[in-house]
């Protein structure tokens, strides 16, 4: 009778041990991360949409799970010298087509939000950041037909840009 509650003891154990993993397993499995874009010299960040992350070689560029030539990012800063922020946009734009730009502000930062296309190389929707003498440019450029359901995301993404 000895080994018999030997056994049943192991079994009570093996029983309470997989009753943990499973209560233990679906809370961490259920919890996400959101990447998050951080460009200390600048100051700057930014949580990406779903299914986007931060290329591990350099932590400027971004892009979507899989889809890395096509759909991507990048934070990058520019000397405005003594343009204005808007001849600064409109000189950088140059050869594209803006189809869209608005005033935005981040924390106390103006800035301007434009949505530019090129034919046959897709559609960027850009936040110039006034900080400054210099400019802080975030941008996700996607193919044209995938703009539409991909834009709520990087706006909820320019939405939560922190400023230092």
């Amino acid at each position: 009778m000895r080994g018999v509650g030997k056994r049943m003891g192991w079994a009570v154990v093996v029983v309470l041990a997989l009753a943990l993993v499973a209560y233990a397993g679906p809370k961490a499995s259920a919890q996400k991360t959101t990447a998050k874009v951080s460009v200390a010299k600048l100051g700057f960040s930014m949580p990406l949409p779903p299914g986007w992350v931060v290329d591990s070689k350099d932590p400027t560029k971004f892009y979507m799970q899989g889809k890395a030539k096509t759909h991507y990012g990048k934070v990058e800063s520019f000397p405005l010298g003594s343009k204005t922020l808007d001849s600064f946009i409109t000189t950088k734009l140059s050869d594209s087509k803006i189809d869209v730009k608005n005033r935005r502000t981040v924390g106390d930062y103006r800035g301007y939000e434009v949505i530019s296309s090129k034919p046959g190389e897709g559609v960027i929707l850009e936040l110039d950041i006034q900080k400054g003498k210099q400019v802080i440019r975030v941008y996700f450029h996607v193919p044209g037909e995938d703009f539409p359901k991909l834009e709520n995301g990087f706006r909820k993404s320019f939405s939560s840009i922190k400023l230092k």
